[in-house]
């Protein structure tokens, strides 16, 4: 795969994340929330791929203090927490496992996305790009999702056909000399410097990986300081050599810590081709992989012959008369993805989804077709079924096939003179001299992009479409992470050819965000609204050292903006251009500190450049175990004290405290076993005890928490089931010290005895004795694979008690029972 460009998939700017974030979380690992992104012209000779890249995402759009107040971390009852009931605890979206608070304490994400636009168009070098996950597997471990990516800028045929990466068959470990570079999906690797006798790794900086080299075994293993993933790759020893750097397995920490295997990939011994995937411990689904040559055709998960899901992929050349509009031979043109519903039998799938794509000479991506469009296609046009569509022109019907498009690309076909081009606000517009940059090669860059929000009628009412420029600034033979040197003017206009507004993003050579104006009638009398970002010039390279919000700049005129578009200059180390477009005592300005690992620890605000710095936000990092083994330095990732600050203040210590304490599974105190969250105490005169609350979470060797005891010294059950690891039952105010057999036991098949994963009986000494405990529990249906049932509320222990059913989707709607005063009990202890 061939590249004169670096790429990445992914979105950062706030409308389009909040829309994303769902089912980003379904992708293959967490590792792609880490991304490092490829540096230019890797070679891959052993898979005919090259590919390219920057060096690492971007800041955060804004580090203001954020996060649900209402959603205390590793709560299970609160369904905005990680441990929402959709799985087990661990790897890509089990929440449970998340038990170290491995956030950076600001209430906004820890992943730091490179800079695209609301929609996906990666600014830096003007590619659309995709992300899909077509797959979903919940499992007793942690979920899984085969996925896919997409760069316009790219070149090749690898799994899922021409511009697209499969996210389990096309990742893999390259070796190049002593350094190894894991490549995640068709846009991002992270290079891991290799030194020393036997060959030590350093991780990427802006990540919290670590890897080894097993040479007994024969394998790399990779693990995440934060996610707690534990993955292994076969070295560049092993026999056969087709499967050198291939993915052996993927797991947790917890999961191996227990001696369980996780999924297992098995692969072609002569070609190397993935062609099998078994699933967790427990589990044991087989997920199928069928192919066409190098191409990926078909993916089933199955229970023995049973198939719970299934995705089929369609390219060019299987359409028997594919239109010539459609694209090329290799070009991905449809998936179908077919799910197992509740009461289907047999072999039925009836849960049925398309999604179709148009390309351009060269495999551009020209529209993307959703399921909803597909089906007004048919139901408005003179058009089959979903496969008859595939030989339908652009232009085919009344409204045309194209007018239907959920997005639309075109891209440049040579280079353009911003210097002298047509706008949607102006004829010949010199964009260079207005905003200071120069002429850019943008051939084979997007041009426009054309989001439809609404059908209507389904002509292109609701729609919008902006308009790409792209110019380069000139910084000298260095380059700096805070300089500038890419301008992307977008211009924005409703389908209808209103126009709306102008945004400009000044972007560092790694594709990072550090300028961005929003501005209203750019060619009449223009209004600047101005944000920037500030990348720390010590410490952990990438992250970001200030924000500051449009009300500390001061930018009036066309010369102003010019220089805030141009902050920095290395070889001259100065600042003048930033400093002199910020007000001196006016505007809010985010200032940022880390620790030595790269974790965000102060988050202050000061008002204009010259301000004083507030503490907002703190967070202390270690294991807080009490003792000296494990990691109780300062490069832990693990938050072990959070500070508030309801009154202003220089000093962290003023805050107000909330701690965290752990005891742990293992001996490197990385698997947590308890966690004991201590609230600031508040004051009698406040109304108070004038004593500190505690709470208190138990968690399995899986990462799942199990008990909960709150403030009050209430308890609260969890049990999972044993197939999906999914929520299947919760007791409240349960007496540990008496408890009932759904709970000692467990119910089989359908949840786990307290017992699994390694908590024993736990006892309540004095306790008094307590009326049955109320209990939510979760009852699935016959087949285990199904992750969502009917929730029922009623008392235990009873012979025959009346059962109250209560839909549910993620968390129980009817009124949770009231506390019992007598049910207090000690903390759980194993």
């Amino acid at each position: 795969m061939t590249s004169s460009s670096p790429k990445i998939v992914s979105a950062s700017v706030r409308c389009f994340r909040r829309v994303c974030r769902p089912w980003r979380r379904l992708l293959i690992t967490l590792l792609i929330f880490e991304m490092v992104l490829l540096p230019n012209t890797l070679l891959m000779p052993m898979r005919g791929v090259e590919a390219s890249g920057p060096t690492s995402p971007a800041p955060p759009d804004d580090p203001r203090p954020g996060g649900d107040p209402d959603c205390p971390e590793d709560d299970p009852d609160c369904t905005t927490c990680g441990d929402d009931g959709s799985g087990g605890g661990g790897g890509a979206s089990g929440g449970a496992a998340d038990n170290d608070d491995d956030d950076d304490g600001d209430g906004e994400p820890d992943d730091e996305d490179p800079i695209e636009d609301c929609h996906p168009v990666y600014l830096r070098y003007g590619s659309a790009s995709e992300e899909v996950a077509d797959l979903f597997l919940p499992t007793p471990a942690f979920d899984w999702g085969l996925s896919r990516s997409y760069s316009s800028g790219i070149n090749g045929n690898t799994g899922n056909g021409n511009k697209w990466l499969s996210g389990v068959a096309d990742m893999y470990l390259l070796q190049q000399g002593t350094d190894v570079a894991l490549l995640i999906n068709a846009n991002s690797k992270a290079v891991f410097t290799g030194a020393g006798t036997p060959v030590a790794y350093t991780a990427p900086g802006d990540t919290s990986f670590e890897l080894e080299h097993d040479a007994t075994a024969k394998e790399f293993v990779l693990t995440n300081r934060r996610t707690k993933e534990y993955i292994t790759f076969f070295d560049f020893t092993v026999t056969p050599t087709a499967k050198r750097g291939k993915l052996k397995e993927e797991s947790t920490l917890q999961w191996n810590f227990q001696n369980k295997t996780g999924f297992q990939y098995s692969y072609n011994v002569i070609t190397g081709a993935l062609t099998q995937i078994t699933s967790p411990e427990g589990q044991d689904y087989n997920i199928v992989i069928t192919r066409s040559g190098t191409r990926i055709t078909k993916v089933e998960i199955k229970d023995g012959t049973t198939v719970l899901q299934r995705v089929e992929y369609t390219y060019y050349e299987d359409v028997a008369t594919p239109s010539a509009d459609l694209g090329s031979s290799g070009d991905l043109v449809q998936v179908k993805v077919s799910r197992r519903a509740t009461k289907d039998t047999g072999t039925t799938l009836s849960i049925v989804r398309y999604t179709q794509y148009r390309y351009n000479t060269g495999s551009q991506l020209k529209a993307v077709y959703a399921h909803d469009a597909i089906q007004r296609i048919i139901a408005s046009l003179d058009v089959t079924d979903e496969t008859n569509l595939l030989t339908k022109a652009d232009l085919f019907g009344t409204p045309d096939v194209e007018q239907f498009a959920n997005r639309r690309f075109t891209y440049y076909a040579g280079n353009a003179a911003t210097s002298s081009i047509n706008t949607p606000f102006a004829t010949g517009e010199n964009l260079n001299s207005t905003y200071g940059g120069s002429e850019a090669a943008e051939a084979g860059y997007v041009k426009t992009e054309t989001v439809l929000t609404g059908c209507g009628a389904c002509s292109t009412t609701g729609g919008i479409t902006k308009s790409y420029f792209y110019m380069d600034l000139a910084q000298g033979a260095t380059l700096d992470q805070n300089e500038v040197v890419r301008l992307v003017v977008v211009d924005t206009e409703d389908t209808d050819g209103n126009t709306d507004s102008r945004s400009i993003y000044g972007l560092n050579d790694g594709g990072r965000r550090l300028r961005k104006v929003f501005i209203d009638d750019p060619t009449g009398t223009p209004t600047y609204w101005c944000q920037s970002w500030k990348l720390a010039t010590s410490g952990k390279e990438h992250r970001l050292g200030e924000y500051r919000l449009p009300s500390a700049h001061n930018v009036t005129t066309a010369a102003n903006l010019r220089n805030y578009l141009d902050p920095y200059d290395s070889e001259t180390s100065s600042w003048t251009n930033d400093t002199n477009t910020l007000n001196a005592s006016d505007g809010a300005i985010y200032v940022l500190a880390y620790n030595e690992a790269g974790m965000r620890t102060d988050t202050k605000v000061k008002e204009g450049k010259n301000g004083t710095a507030y503490f907002v936000r703190a967070v202390d990092y270690g294991d807080a175990d009490g003792d000296a083994a494990g990691n109780d330095t300062a490069y832990s990732t693990r938050v072990v004290a959070r500070y508030d600050f309801p009154t202003q203040t220089t000093t962290k210590t003023d805050g107000k405290k909330t701690s965290y304490s752990f005891t742990f599974w293992d001996t490197d105190d990385r698997l947590a076993k308890t966690k004991t969250t201590t609230l600031p105490a508040i004051a009698t005169s406040q109304n108070g005890s004038g004593t500190a609350t505690t709470v208190v979470r138990y968690y399995d060797k899986s990462g799942r928490v199990r008990w909960r005891e709150d403030g009050e010294g209430y308890v609260k059950y969890y049990a999972h089931n044993p197939v999906t690891g999914g929520r299947a039952y919760e007791a409240t105010d349960i007496n540990p010290g008496s408890v009932s057999t759904d709970v000692s036991t467990g119910s089989t098949g359908n949840w786990e005895a307290w017992t699994v994963g390694g908590p024993t009986a736990i006892s309540r000494p004095g306790a008094a004795a307590c009326p049955p405990p109320s209990i939510w529990s979760k009852r699935p249906t016959t087949t285990p694979r199904d992750t969502r049932g009917s929730w029922s509320r009623r008392a235990v222990p009873s012979t025959s008690p009346p059962t109250k059913t209560v839909a549910r989707s993620s968390s129980p709607t009817g009124t949770a029972p009231p506390a019992r005063p007598c049910c207090r009990s000690a903390s759980p202890s194993s």
